[in-house]
Order: C-alpha cells, then sequence, then structure tokens
C-alpha cells in the first residue's frame, strides 16, 4: 500500500480495517448487553416469574376454578327449578354447610379439598388422610349441618326482619336439608357419625361418646324446630 500512496489524492486518509480482534470485542459488547437486559428483565419481574414457577399454586388455582365451576352449575341447574334468586341462596348455603366439613378438617391439621358441587344432588368436601380418631370424624361429620344451620338462621333473621316470605322460605328449605344430612344412613353426614359408633371405628370414651351423641341429638332438635317454624312464617308473611 505505502508504495502506492504517492498515486492517491492529498489529504486521503485510508479507512481503519477490521481486525479479528475488533469482530470480538463488538461480539463481546452485544454479549453482555443482552445478559444485563435479561438480568434486568428477570430482577424486575422476579416476583411474577417465582408465582409462575410455584406449580403448587398454579394447582391451587385450577382447584378453585374447579370448584367455582361446579358452583356455577349448579346454580343455573337450580334456577330451571326455583327461579335465579332462589337457586343462588340455595347453592351458596350448601357451601356454607360444606365449609364446616372444610373447616373441622382443616383444625385437625388435614388437607382438605374444596368443595365440589353437583347439580341436584348438593356438593362434597374430601380430606386426603384418614381422621386421627372416631371423635374427629364425627365431628367433621357434625360440623357441616352445625354452620349450615348457623347459615339458615341467619336466614330467618334475615326474614323477620324484612318480613320478606323469600328468606323464611329459604331458611325452611336450608333448615330441612341440614337435619335430612343428619339421617344415620350412609354417605350422609349422619352416616359418618353413627360409623364413629360401630364395632370397627377406633373406641370413644363414655365422655366423648355423650358429647357426640348427645350434640347431634340438640342439633336435630333445633333443626326440626326451626324447620317448622320458618316454614310457619313462610305461609304468615304472604
Amino acid at each position: 500500500m505505502e508504495q502506492y500512496r504517492h498515486l492517491l489524492p492529498s489529504g486521503y486518509k485510508p479507512a481503519p480495517t477490521l481486525t479479528l480482534e475488533s469482530r470480538e470485542r463488538a461480539r463481546r459488547g452485544w454479549a453482555a448487553g443482552i445478559g444485563a437486559a435479561l438480568i434486568a428483565l428477570a430482577v424486575k419481574f422476579k416476583t411474577v416469574l417465582l408465582f409462575l414457577l410455584n406449580f403448587k399454586w398454579v394447582a391451587l388455582g385450577l382447584k378453585f376454578l374447579f370448584s367455582f365451576g361446579t358452583l356455577l352449575l349448579s346454580i343455573v341447574a337450580w334456577a330451571q327449578v326455583w327461579g335465579l334468586s332462589f337457586a343462588v341462596g340455595f347453592v351458596l348455603l350448601i357451601l356454607v354447610h360444606e365449609l364446616g366439613h372444610y373447616f373441622a378438617i382443616r383444625a385437625y391439621g388435614m388437607q382438605a379439598g374444596l368443595p365440589v358441587f353437583v347439580p341436584f344432588l348438593g356438593a362434597f368436601t374430601t380430606h386426603k388422610d384418614p381422621a386421627p380418631n372416631a371423635m374427629a370424624n364425627a365431628i367433621i361429620a357434625l360440623a357441616g349441618p352445625a354452620l349450615g344451620g348457623l347459615g339458615a338462621l341467619a336466614c330467618y333473621v334475615a326474614g323477620a326482619q324484612t318480613g320478606d316470605p323469600f328468606w323464611y322460605a329459604l331458611a325452611s328449605t336450608m333448615f330441612f336439608i341440614n337435619l335430612f344430612n343428619l339421617i344415620p344412613f350412609g354417605p350422609l353426614d349422619g352416616g359418618h357419625i353413627m360409623a364413629a359408633f360401630g364395632p370397627a371405628a377406633q373406641p370413644m370414651s363414655r365422655v366423648e361418646r355423650w358429647l357426640i351423641g348427645g350434640g347431634t341429638v340438640a342439633l336435630a332438635s333445633m333443626l326440626v324446630i326451626m324447620w317448622r317454624i320458618a316454614g310457619s312464617a313462610v305461609h304468615l308473611a304472604r
């Protein structure tokens, strides 16, 4: 190149030549820039990334969607029989009943499934591990009608405050539903309570037997009385 320099115009400066080293530096610069951008993005959205990577929360979300979906399906089904307003109240009070089982299961330190609704049949709540003893199993079964009865009582109070027969009708229906669940038969709550007294169950002390038996009879008696009172109130409020 030097021997031809005299042929070039005066003041001409040749363009700088790219070397392998300069290209390698540029490549390293681009890689460093992209890496820094990815790190900044990860730091900024680390909470979202950690949430998405936590499959336990994803599974819980899917279970909640399934439970909520069956609740909506049950409302739609019952609305064809009683109308939307009564169906919503009825299904939500079934939810209150199932939450009684749910909270009792959790109180014993067991994992409880979210309530699942079956149109025209009711709902159920499951737990993976068996109850620690017969009394715990009976209390878990008894907790549903107990909390469900309180929900029905709240509707009766609403009816007494407003004079609206809607609340009395809803209360009467739910008093009966919770009473029906205390029948000592098969998969009903009463069946589970009765199983706690069976020969195959873990023995309970005499005090525990009296507590479970007396509590069941007292709850059933209260539900019968309130069912009749609420049913009479429906006709009087019309």
